[in-house]
C-alpha cells in the first residue's frame, strides 16, 4: 500500500490543473499518482480509481 495518502498541496495542485482545463483524469494522474509512488501496479490501481470517478 501507500505510505502516505495525497496531501492538500497534492489536491490543490490537481485542481489547478482542471481549472486549467485539463482533464480530470490527466490531472490527477499527474499531480497525484505520480507525485505518490513509482510502483507501476499501484499507480495502475490509483489511476483507475481516478478514471472511474471522472
Amino acid at each position: 500500500g501507500l505510505e502516505e495518502g495525497a496531501s492538500t498541496r497534492l489536491l490543490v495542485h490537481a485542481g489547478k490543473l482542471i481549472s486549467a482545463n485539463i482533464t480530470p483524469v490527466d490531472a490527477c494522474r499527474t499531480a497525484i499518482s505520480q507525485a505518490l509512488t513509482d510502483d507501476a501496479e499501484m499507480l495502475a490501481a490509483i489511476n483507475e480509481l481516478s478514471a472511474s470517478l471522472f
